[in-house]
């Protein structure tokens, strides 16, 4: 088994390029690479023949880009530094109408741009609710902890970045126990596992302060990114677990959608909890500190990642259970 790792390594490699070049290089970087990958998809991705593809959906992607575009678009708006809240409510309820009218488009038309039947399957519809909330916070997370090591603690850009990797070492050092964790307890046991240890490694992080030993804070990261690690790889592998091979490019499609939405919008919503947490200051009981709207910022997530426990608990106990691997007699 195996699940997809976001690139948390992106702190360190920027806190090295804004500390000895210039931050104009954060975004050069990304030729060569993208060069690297090109040249690995020309190799590796073949040009077999599937028969004659379904014609585009041209309404769909209108009405489906339309409101990803304005969901997205508000979400910046209102992590602004000064909210345009008309325009961000406008871009909202644009964004809920054309959502709705695409719905209605999609479940009707008959090769629609992306497939929504494919979410009646009890699996992938249970992983793609769940994962959604999941991706959202995983994506917030690398965001947040480095503003919080750099404008609260006082740190470098580098030694932030350096502290952030540790979540990339949780995300790689799971990975070769993986596959017996999910055929040990079983995909239900081990999701609700992922999303309150996701939810707990959130919440402690919001509690560090500039006198937490680095090791610790570490140990925290450590954590966060072997619960993300697990969480995403049970996520991928059980939602297309029961997904017929007709429908296969579908569901993947859908979820792939998902997956970049909510992971890009993790950082809106981190902007916007951390906002939240700096209106709290003057409310919440004792001394407001300077790290108080990162404290707050940090318990929305672990709150909303408990979402995604809700999800698993749904679950059937014996969901993914043709993927669990009998044990040898």
């Amino acid at each position: 088994m195996a699940g997809p790792d976001r690139p948390v390594i992106a702190p360190l490699a920027g806190g090295v390029i804004t500390t000895y070049a210039s931050w104009q290089w954060m975004f050069a970087i990304n030729v060569p690479l993208g060069i690297v990958a090109l040249a690995f998809a020309w190799r590796l991705i073949t040009d077999t023949a599937t028969g004659t593809p379904p014609p585009l959906d041209k309404l769909g992607v209108v009405l489906t880009c339309g409101a990803l575009g304005a969901i997205t678009y508000a979400a910046q708006v209102v992590s602004d530094g000064t909210p345009r809240w008309t325009l961000a409510i406008f871009l909202a309820v644009a964004s809920a109408a054309l959502f709705a009218v695409g719905t209605w488009h999609l479940l009707r038309t008959p090769a629609p741009l992306l497939n929504l039947r494919t979410l009646r399957i009890p699996t992938f519809g249970a992983a793609i609710s769940g994962s959604s909330m999941f991706w959202l916070v995983v994506g917030a997370i690398p965001f947040l902890l480095p503003l919080l090591f750099q404008t609260v603690f006082g740190w470098s850009a580098i030694k932030s970045g350096s502290v952030v990797l540790f979540i990339f070492v949780g995300n790689i050092a799971i990975k070769p126990a993986t596959t017996w964790i999910f055929n040990r307890f079983g995909f239900r046991n081990v999701l609700l596992a992922a999303t309150t240890g996701l939810a707990g490694t959130a919440i402690a992080a919001g509690l560090l302060t500039a006198d937490t030993p680095v090791v610790v804070v570490a140990l925290v990261a450590v954590l966060s990114g072997v619960a993300r690690s697990v969480g995403l790889t049970g996520y991928t592998t059980l939602g297309l677990s029961d997904v017929p091979p007709e429908l296969m490019r579908d569901a993947n499609a859908l979820a792939s959608t998902v997956q970049q939405l909510f992971s890009g919008l993790g950082v809106a919503a981190a902007t916007v909890a951390l906002r939240v947490g700096g209106a709290l200051d003057d409310l919440l009981p004792g001394r407001a500190g300077e790290d108080t709207a990162y404290t707050v910022a940090f318990v929305l997530l672990g709150l909303v990642a408990l979402v995604s426990t809700v999800d698993a608990l749904r679950l059937h106990p014996s969901a993914g259970e043709a993927l669990v691997e009998a044990p040898a007699r």
